[in-house]
């Protein structure tokens, strides 16, 4: 962890030839802002972490790291928080596409790539696919959650995530649609690369997976007006250290479905 970095959770390769090293905010064309929903999590954010920053200095990534925690005491708003992450990321860095990444999924394979490329401006990139309790095997096609990168400019044109998703589940099946109403093909990384191990996580209740299985149905008809452009929210809180920017967000509004 002693390698040069600056507060706030960014880094960037210095290479022995000095003429060579750039600061994070100048090297645009691989620069990737990660962010990290949570809330009462904080006992994981440390193991992912521990493996996450040395595969992402190894792979030479430009990066920054956002953790966007839920105030409230409500449901939480997993997609939401994404949302807020990438308008807070895009305010404090510069950066070609970003990741939405779980907490509880902790890397296990440094030739999981993290960083932007050419492919990332062409597709968007799922590399949630293997998880150690399913036998490193992608649950289901249409599956992008858990962890996904995608470029900024294929963000905006989905309008983000919906906000619409309150507790657990089909937020990024929501997404999936969203991608394919905009023709944005989207590729799952090989099972043997994309692997992680799955720290404990939240059951989804009965109930809730009823109501967002309503709440799938309309999403292409939603998209439109239910993401980035309805976003709503309040920053509590901020805080830059030494490995990542901790942001404290107040998302509660009266769009509840139910």
């Amino acid at each position: 962890m002693s390698s040069p970095h600056v507060f706030g959770g960014s880094w960037t390769f210095r290479d022995p030839n000095i003429t060579r090293n750039n600061v994070c905010n100048t090297t645009f064309a691989s620069s990737v802002a990660i962010v990290i929903p949570i809330r009462n999590r904080w006992h994981q954010v440390p193991v992912l972490l521990y493996t996450l920053i040395p595969l992402l200095r190894k792979q030479r990534v430009c990066y920054r790291i956002f953790l966007i925690e839920q105030a409230d005491t409500g449901p939480f708003n997993r997609a939401k928080l994404f949302n807020v992450g990438f308008m807070e990321a895009a305010d404090r860095f510069e950066f070609r596409c970003v990741i939405f990444h779980d907490v509880d999924l902790v890397p296990i394979n440094d030739l999981n790539p993290y960083g932007c490329d050419e492919q990332t401006d062409k597709y968007v990139v799922h590399l949630g696919v293997g998880l150690d309790v399913r036998n490193f095997k992608l649950n289901y096609p249409g599956l992008v959650g858990g962890v996904l990168k995608m470029s900024n400019a294929h963000f905006v044109e989905v309008n983000g995530y919906s906000n619409l998703y309150w507790d657990w589940g089909q937020e990024d099946d929501d997404m999936e649609m969203r991608l394919k109403a905009k023709h944005i093909p989207y590729v799952h990384m090989s099972p043997s690369i994309a692997r992680y191990m799955a720290m404990d996580h939240e059951k989804q209740p009965r109930r809730t997976r009823q109501v967002h299985l309503r709440l799938l149905r309309t999403a292409r008809s939603r998209m439109a007006s239910d993401g980035l452009n309805s976003l709503n929210y309040e920053v509590l809180f901020s805080d830059e250290s030494t490995l990542f920017t901790h942001i404290l967000v107040d998302i509660r509004d009266s769009t509840r479905v139910s």
